[in-house]
Parts: structure tokens; sequence; C-alpha cells
């Protein structure tokens, strides 16, 4: 029994329209913002360590979610025993020169976030812990991964680095929109806190037909971090334009609202 044939015209005139409606839908697969990060590590604790000390007074963990990436990356700290005025700091060792990754050099209580930039520089990274016990001042480095991720975006032919901050998981409605922008000038990385840029969020429905959403541009609220506001009327994948005063600009693409 034959149920669907396209020699009907009705059924060819449906077959024809279901082509064109699949044609048209964003096709996010390959660009998803979140799918991209990096996969959990299996570990016991469901977090993975980035570094961990102990001895017979004292343990120390520093731990992250899904391992060090390109972007914002909240870390946990744990310590047991005499332990004080516990920081971190990480570095890239090029042979040459230590570039600082502008992190906030000292984490003190769990959930801040290490900010890391990748200048493109081949090198080692490596996070140094330092801390304070009954018996003195201790420093360990700890060699560590960083990946390669598209919360970070670099300008082309520019040494300025973009990062999305906010939404990380956005939903239809209003919600605030946060980048930090910073300049690298070959040593290490600088806050840049007079930029003017604006954002185009677009939603591309295929066929050269598309459209943008209501948002306020982001303005500087202090140490590089500009905020402002996006409205999204609408779940699906959306192109997210930062452009800055000169005209440079930086897509996050198939950012997904859910």
């Amino acid at each position: 029994m034959t149920l669907f044939s396209v020699d009907c015209p009705m059924h060819r005139l449906l077959f024809i329209t279901l082509v064109l409606l699949a044609g048209c839908a964003p096709d996010i697969t390959e660009t998803d913002f979140f799918s991209r990060h990096p996969d959990p590590l299996a570990t016991e604790e469901g977090k993975v360590i980035l570094a961990s000390h102990t001895n017979d007074s004292i343990r120390i963990r520093v731990l992250s979610e899904n391992g060090l990436h390109a972007g914002f990356n909240p870390l946990l700290f744990e310590t047991e025993g005499d332990v004080s005025e516990l920081t971190a700091t990480l570095f890239l060792d090029s042979g040459i020169t230590r570039i600082e990754s502008p992190l906030g050099s000292t984490v003190f209580t769990s959930g801040e976030s290490a900010h890391i930039l990748n200048p493109g520089i081949s090198g080692d990274w490596t996070l140094e812990l330092s801390w304070v016990t009954n018996q003195g001042r201790f420093t360990t480095l700890y060699p560590v991964e960083v990946a390669d991720d598209i919360w970070v975006q670099q300008i082309e032919g520019a040494p300025t680095f973009i990062s999305w901050i906010a939404p990380a998981a956005p939903k239809t409605g209003s919600d605030v929109f946060e980048i930090a922008i910073h300049s690298f000038d070959g040593r290490s990385f600088s806050p840049v806190t007079s930029a003017s840029p604006d954002l185009y969020p677009y939603m591309d429905m295929g066929a050269g037909e598309g459209h943008s959403t209501p948002f306020l541009a982001p303005t500087h609220v202090g140490d590089g971090h500009y905020r402002g506001e996006v409205n999204f009327i609408m779940s699906g994948g959306w192109d997210m334009t930062v452009r800055m005063s000169g005209g440079e600009e930086v897509i996050f693409k198939g950012f997904t609202v859910r």
C-alpha cells in the first residue's frame, strides 16, 4: 500500500514545503556554542583535579568542572589543616618569558573564576600554588593543559581578545550580556577600558532570510568588562557579533538559546 506519493499534486506540494522548511532551519550541529566545550573528565568527584598537595598535616586541592579552557573557569579550592594565604597564579612559560594570564592571581573562595587568554605563543601552561603554614611559606608548580575554546575570540590582525562572560546558559527573554576586552603586548594582558563595543544578534533562517532581536550595547563597568542587555525573542541558534568602534569585529557563532 502506498501511503505517500510525490506524484499526487497535493503530496508533491507538501514534499516541497517540507524540504524548504528543512533548508531554512539553522544548522548549529557543528557550531553549537556549548557542545564544543571540553567534555568533563571522569573523576571520582565529577571534577578535574588540577593540582593536589598532601603531607602529614595538610591537604590542598584545586579543581575545576571541565578542565581548563580559554575563557572563564570557575575553580574550587579545598584545604585541610593549617593552611592560610592560599593563592594561585596561572602562566605560560615560553622558554624565553613568563606570560601571566589575567585571572586575578589570588583566589580564596570556591567559585572564583580563572580568566585564561591564550596569546598563541607556544609554551607550557603552569599553575603555581603558594600557601602559608606554621612552618613558613611554600610554593609548588603544576603543569596543566589549557584547551582553546570559542568563549574567547581574537580580532583578526590585532592583539585584542574578547571574552564572553554572560549569558552562559541563555533562555528566551531579557538577559544580561557581558564581555571582557584585553590587549596583549607580547608579555602580558591588559584590560581595555576605553572601547565602545556594539552588539548585533542575528538568527539565520536560511535562504537569505533572518532577523535580529532587541538589545542594549554594552558599556564599560570596570577592569575591561562591558555589560549590556539582550532580549532573545525566540529559541534557536544565534550569531552574536561584537563590533569595535574601528570596524573590527568578532562573531560568536551558533550561540544557542534554549
